[in-house]
């Protein structure tokens, strides 16, 4: 950028020389054209400027949005992994739950079966008991 406007400062001094030694010392004319000029390179210049600037920014800008879109990414993994955590424990208390109640029905169920044979042995015996007894009683008298 510098080089560019350093030859075009040279080239411009150059010219405005030629002008004002061809035309015989026609200040104004030459005066005018060296404005012209100078404008004409300022906007070339200005133009060039506003295409680097808008590059830088549509490179910084791409940069920010590979930047972002990163940290997305890594917020996105990180609930990712936040909710499968949180699935896992579902999954083993729903688990803890089912294993209880198995457990707690077939308890009861042998509970119920071993209060089942201890009341029929009870009545069994108490019906012997009472076969008993009467025997003897019948053959005592």
């Amino acid at each position: 950028m510098k080089v560019f406007f350093l030859r075009f400062s040279l080239s411009l001094s150059v010219s405005t020389r030629e002008v004002f030694l061809s035309e015989g010392g026609n200040r104004r004319e030459t005066v005018e054209r060296t404005k012209l000029e100078r404008e004409k390179s300022e906007r070339g210049s200005r133009r060039e400027r506003e295409r680097e600037r808008a590059e830088r920014e549509r490179e910084s800008g791409s940069e920010l949005k590979k930047r972002e879109d990163r940290e997305e990414r890594v917020i996105e993994r990180s609930s990712d992994q936040e909710i499968s955590i949180e699935l896992r424990a579902r999954d083993r208390l729903f688990y803890a739950i089912c294993l209880a109640s198995a457990i707690y029905i077939s308890l009861s169920r042998q509970i119920s079966l071993s209060l089942v044979s201890l009341s029929l042995s009870l009545s069994i015996s108490l019906l012997l008991s009472f076969f008993s007894l009467s025997v003897y009683l019948s053959l005592s008298l």
